[in-house]
């Protein structure tokens, strides 16, 4: 039997154009009416159709398919189908990191207006650092990445990933972007330029509003410290801050911060 365009349109949910398409492509080769006005479909040509529909969702194109079925097809088609698999699994990978990450990032915004002020012992998690650049209290020079690493860090693969990390010397920041390390090993984060690890320690930790811009310095976070040494702490590390968000909240702007100091545990 033999079908008009439009029939095999209906019969696939394609358009015309697309049906087109592929015949530009040469994957199928349809008849033409005897007054040449219309062409004319077989069964075999609805199989193929249907199949270089298939293999297009496998991520090959349709200019590669005629090519495909024309040379070396199962050992091409093999050889495709371990590629698709293997971008599938990333894709994955990535997807279960971002919820994974979404999840951390809302459980801290929810906490963090809450606990401004309240100091807790807390574990900071295992991490990667890349360094970003140096600040005096709110005069920032921290655009120095290696162009490399910037060009991952700023990619839309990676950049929901990392968080704006400094560590505080009084007055003086050094600033890095950070990413949890169970993360970057899931996502197969290559590493340039200057690059630390921090393993998992235990820290004093507590939230605060860094104020207006303009408004933060280091008194901000000197009761943590305060708070360390009179409650009998020792302090192992450089006090740190982790940036939890900028943003409006009613006719407030708060800029609130994660801050810690590493502490020795008994």
């Amino acid at each position: 039997m033999k079908y008009r365009i439009g029939d095999v349109s209906k019969m696939l949910h394609i358009s015309d154009q697309m049906i087109r398409y592929y015949e530009k492509n040469g994957v199928i080769h349809p008849e033409r009416s005897g007054d040449g006005q219309y062409r004319l479909y077989t069964e075999m040509d609805i199989f193929l159709l249907f199949e270089a529909m298939k293999y297009k969702e496998w991520d090959i194109s349709i200019p590669e398919i005629n090519d495909m079925i024309s040379n070396d097809y199962y050992s091409t088609l093999i050889e495709r189908l371990g590629m698709y698999e293997e971008k599938l699994s990333r894709e994955a990978r990535h997807r279960s990191a971002m919820a994974q990450r979404v999840a951390r990032v809302r459980r801290k915004l929810k906490l963090s207006r809450y606990n401004i002020g309240h100091i807790a012992v807390d574990i900071l998690p295992e991490c990667e650092l890349f360094y970003l650049g140096e600040s005096d209290g709110e005069s920032y020079d921290i655009y120095n990445m290696d162009s490399e690493m910037a060009a991952v860090v700023y990619s839309s693969e990676f950049i929901p990933f990392f968080d704006p990390y400094a560590e505080y010397d009084g007055e003086h920041g050094t600033w890095w972007y950070l990413i949890h390390s169970d993360l970057a090993g899931t996502l197969e984060l290559p590493e340039h330029g200057r690059h630390r690890h921090l393993e998992e320690q235990p820290v004093l930790t507590t939230f605060i509003d860094m104020g207006e811009i303009g408004e933060f310095t280091s008194g901000k976070y000197t009761p943590l410290q305060k708070y360390a040494e009179e409650n009998g702490y020792e302090i192992t590390g450089p006090l740190s801050g982790i940036i939890v968000g900028r943003g409006n909240e009613g006719d407030h702007f708060r800029r609130l911060m994660q801050v810690a100091v590493p502490i020795k545990t008994l």
